[in-house]
């Protein structure tokens, strides 16, 4: 007959086990928005849109293949984007936008498809690579004379050149950056949303004081988890630094992006 092995733990083992007991805690999940950033920098570094796949909706792999195309300056991780998603559109555009500006190349605006009906998305990013590219001439492949007069007034304002008001479409518009350069003639605007833009954009500028126009983004974009974005602007009459705020209207909050940035440079990059 073979003999029974008890084994009795000490009071400091069974004091230990409860502990552990009592201490047990389930694994909690990790955040998605770290897990989806993380995802996307490791795209990103490795240089492998592949990579995006794993994310788990499409618009994240879209943001992912955006922020690799931009970071890269390869439009053709852009033409890897599905356009059929809810953002996939927008996100298209953005891609070969930011491409244009961040290569000072006005060639790729022409892949932009504009599919907002009043963002258009095409004549901005022609405008922003004027600005970066410091090229007036790119003001006139712009279609819209809203933001074209403001494209070529802004060149006008930082030179003082005010030869550039012939690149105005009309001897109306021209006349008027003649006389104001911070001035827009506001006739001729079907689209009641951009006439109101342009009248009160007029009745609020006062010559001489210091103003300061944000460029991008500027209504109607989707930032996503992950993105390369950059915040830009055009100033005039500003001699102090600036300050990027992100104001939540509903929570009426200021957070802070960025401070004391140099007025100047018109730019700053952030990564989600």
């Amino acid at each position: 007959m073979e003999p029974d092995f008890h084994f009795q733990r000490t009071e400091q083992q069974q004091q230990k086990a409860d502990e552990n007991i009592y201490s047990f805690k389930p694994p909690t999940q990790s955040d998605p928005n770290k897990q989806t950033t993380m995802i996307i920098k490791n795209a990103v570094s490795k240089k492998d849109p592949s990579l995006c796949k794993s994310l788990s909706t499409s618009d994240m792999v879209n943001s992912c293949y955006v922020t690799i195309a931009t970071t890269l300056n390869d439009s053709k991780i852009c033409e890897l984007i599905d356009g059929s998603t809810k953002f996939g559109a927008s996100s298209y555009d953005s891609c070969y936008s930011e491409i244009a500006k961040n290569l000072k190349d006005e060639s790729y605006c022409s892949y932009v498809k504009d599919t907002s009906k009043f963002n258009h998305e095409t004549d901005q990013c022609y405008s922003t690579v004027a600005i970066f590219k410091n090229d007036s001439s790119v003001c006139t492949k712009i279609k819209l004379d809203l933001i074209k007069d403001i494209c070529v007034e802004g060149f006008v304002r930082r030179t003082g050149d005010l030869t550039l008001c012939n690149l105005l479409p009309e001897i109306t518009y021209q006349q008027a950056c003649q006389e104001d350069p911070t001035a827009t003639s506001c006739t001729g605007f079907i689209e009641e949303t951009l006439r109101a833009t342009c009248l009160n954009r007029n009745a609020t500028h006062q010559p001489g004081k210091p103003e300061i126009t944000v460029t991008s983004p500027n209504g109607g974009e989707v930032w996503k988890v992950g993105e390369k974005r950059n915040i830009t602007w055009l100033s005039t009459g500003l001699s102090n630094k600036v300050n990027i705020y992100l104001v939540d209207l509903s929570a009426r909050k200021n957070y802070v992006i960025a401070e004391n940035l140099d007025f100047s440079n018109g730019n700053h990059s952030i990564y989600g």
